[in-house]
């Protein structure tokens, strides 16, 4: 029993084979490639917040800061934590000075300038926070809430 018409030939079927493969390379492309520039995107992101974190770890075990660091008064924490935040380029979202301490919060920023400020806020201040919750994004970015002592 043949199943194919007489008018069919195997050229004719070559042809269409290749078509057949050019079309699934096609949705393969259009499906899979977009995923995989995210993943990439997203890999980039955690190699430069796993190496900023490298580089803050190594500057703490080798001690580069050079001076005793002066302790920031009570008073003047919040804001010594805002001026760095500023000068880091890292948007604060919400500042609150509660009975335990200072709370400062952070939205969808990049982790490594967290990072960044949180080695400036210990090194410049020494300031370090009592306690911190760090969120990560679909996007690569975190959320970040951080309480210091005082304010």
């Amino acid at each position: 029993m043949n199943l194919m018409p007489s008018s069919v030939t195997r050229r004719d079927l070559i042809a269409l084979g290749a078509l057949a493969a050019v079309a699934l390379a096609c949705l393969l492309a259009i499906n899979i490639i977009p995923s995989l520039r995210l993943d990439l995107a997203a890999a980039r992101s955690r190699l430069a917040d796993a190496s900023a974190l490298l580089e803050w770890s190594a500057q703490g075990a080798t001690g580069t800061s050079s001076s005793v660091v002066q302790p920031v008064p009570a008073e003047q924490r919040s804001q010594k934590l805002i001026d760095l935040a500023n000068r880091t380029g890292l948007p604060v979202s919400r500042l609150q000075n509660t009975e335990r301490g200072i709370v400062i919060q952070f939205n969808k920023v990049s982790a490594q300038a967290l990072f960044v400020w949180l080695a400036e806020a210990e090194r410049d201040a020494g300031l370090v926070p009592t306690e911190a919750v760090i969120e990560s994004e679909a996007d690569g970015r975190i959320t970040a809430s951080l309480s210091f002592a005082g304010g």
